[in-house]
């Protein structure tokens, strides 16, 4: 996503290795997901108005992958970039305010 892009350019944050993402989920967007299984990739952020869609990924691609369901712009912020340009590698974990 262009948005997270530019938020790694201007904080300095690595985008997470490990982590996959695209705006859609048509046939083009599916392929995407299923290229990043292929490639080992766990982590997929897809945007939550496609759902629907994603019960049409084949059963193994729906076990493999920990899909976040992105609803706002700084979910994939948060989920896709590395908390400072040290630790590229993590998974995606949603971090909570415990204050």
């Amino acid at each position: 996503m262009i948005y997270t892009a530019l938020v790694s350019l201007l904080t300095g944050r690595c985008v997470r290795e490990c982590v996959a993402m695209t705006g859609e989920i048509t046939l083009r967007g599916k392929e995407k997901v299923l290229a990043a299984q292929r490639a080992g990739i766990r982590d997929v952020l897809l945007p939550g108005r496609n759902l629907r869609e994603f019960d049409d990924m084949t059963e193994n691609a729906r076990e493999q992958l920990n899909v976040h369901w992105i609803e706002r712009v700084e979910d994939a912020r948060d989920l896709g970039l590395a908390p400072d340009d040290r630790d590229t590698r993590g998974a995606a974990t949603r971090e909570t305010d415990t204050s």
